[in-house]
């Protein structure tokens, strides 16, 4: 394995009396700056770890590799004896703090393309999808292998989206990126590509076979993925448009995403294809890691994965899609509202009332309902009280619906409210008897 300097923590140390960066690992010749040298350190047939000789490269014995803005030998010079000059001075950093620390010019990455190991959630970019491929900008993918020598290049160029992304731009970048790895080794022949893939790890199939890495420039993203084995296709680039994808998700929003323990992850554009994937899943969590996530605001969205959820642990949703948020109508009123400014401020602030046109009578030992219209001022969302000694009113003002019920014993907090008719300062319980005959007509029992 392998480690990014750029990066990378690594050790601080001493060696030959001048301070040097060391790691137990690896590193790459062709990512170090200009003017900074690497040296591998070498052990012996009786002490592999014990580090004795500084070399340029060691074939066998491999006992660490150091990092020095100097020169530690002389060019034509095999080999440089340590004898007990390399000392660990006990702290970590990284190649930044290192040149604070002494004081030193911090080196530039001139590189144009940086290759990083893959991670599991970027799997499906190393396949051809093509439901995806309007959505990621999709340009094409190329088919490599190293000939029957193992020593050759042969490739294939497949476009996708109708060859419509494959521009003269492109097609110099893409020229840059191949003719670079063919340069630093990882497309020179199929050993090199083994090499690469042994030491900077990212797999992505169990069976580590397959390796993938990803490049991104400003414009497109290339993800290589190497099978450094003979007889196979040893190598497929895919290569997408970022400011395709951009225009894409800004036309057509993501609306939610799902996970599996696998690494594979879909994003949904499309709302009911979301909700059918939750519903298909939602059963088979606990054996596929199924996940998901939510990314719209749009509340009848949400209500509906809330109901899914419910109903798959056997209850209703009692939650009322305007719970969740604004709808679209919703936001059209607010919008259409906040354009004439002066022609609200100028209406007369007054009293509102709305009618309450259905009235559900719940009783312990059944329910029915009535429709009689009665008035409902405005108020708090909800309000409650005695009407008569055996029923209680809560009446909420946002939904035009009123419910009467018997007292609860487990309420006593709505028992000692008091809901008072609007324009009136007398409690509830001091009502007329005409109203109460009136309550107990509605059918409240007589208490």
């Amino acid at each position: 394995m392998s480690i990014n300097i750029w990066t990378d923590s690594m050790q601080h140390a001493a060696l030959l009396g001048k301070p040097v960066l060391f790691t137990n690992w690896l590193i790459q010749r062709d990512i170090i700056p200009d003017g900074w040298y690497c040296y591998d350190l070498r052990g012996t047939h009786k002490s592999p770890s014990t580090r004795t000789t500084l070399v340029d490269h060691a074939a066998d014995y491999h006992a660490g590799t150091v990092l020095s803005p100097i020169p530690l030998k002389h060019e034509g010079t095999a080999s440089r004896r340590v004898n007990g000059t390399f000392y660990l001075l006990g702290e970590e950093m990284t190649l930044e703090q290192f040149c604070e620390e002494h004081d030193l010019a911090y080196p530039q990455d001139n590189r144009e393309f940086v290759l990083r190991p893959a991670s599991l959630d970027e799997v499906g970019l190393f396949y051809s999808e093509e439901k995806l491929d309007e959505a990621l900008g999709t340009v094409g993918h190329l088919r490599m292998d190293f000939g029957h020598g193992e020593k050759e290049f042969w490739h294939t160029w497949w476009p996708h989206n109708e060859d419509r992304f494959n521009t003269p731009e492109f097609k110099e970048v893409l020229q840059r990126f191949v003719d670079d790895l063919r340069q630093t080794g990882l497309l020179k022949n199929l050993g090199a590509m083994d090499a690469y893939c042994w030491q900077h790890g990212g797999s992505i199939t169990e069976d580590r076979r397959s390796y993938g890495y990803i490049a991104e420039t400003e414009n497109y993203r290339f993800c290589l993925r190497c099978t450094p084995f003979p007889g196979e296709y040893q190598g497929y680039l895919y290569c997408y448009d970022l400011c395709q994808q951009e225009m894409y998700r800004q036309e057509h929003p993501v609306v939610g995403r799902v996970t599996f323990a696998s690494g594979e992850q879909q994003e949904f554009t499309d709302s009911k294809a979301l909700l059918q994937a939750i519903r298909e899943e939602l059963p088979f969590r606990s054996t596929t890691g199924f996940r998901f996530e939510t990314l719209t605001d749009d509340p009848e969205v949400k209500k509906a994965v809330d109901d899914i959820l419910l109903d798959f642990a056997g209850e209703d949703n009692s939650r009322r899609t305007c719970n969740y948020g604004l709808t679209e109508t919703g936001k059209q009123a607010l919008t259409a509202g906040s354009a004439h400014p002066r022609r609200i401020s100028s209406t007369p602030l007054r009293p509102r009332t709305s009618t309450i046109r259905s009235i559900s009578l719940s009783m312990r030992t059944g329910g029915w309902w009535t429709s009689t219209p009665m008035r409902a001022s405005p108020a708090p969302l909800w309000r409650s009280g005695r009407i008569s000694s055996g029923c209680w009113l809560t009446a909420n003002a946002d939904s035009s619906t009123a419910f009467w019920s018997s007292p609860s014993p487990a309420s006593p907090a709505t028992r000692r409210s008091a809901w008072r008719p609007s324009g009136s300062s007398a409690p509830t319980e001091q009502l007329s008897s005409s109203r109460k005959k009136t309550s107990i007509r509605r059918g409240c029992p007589r208490s």
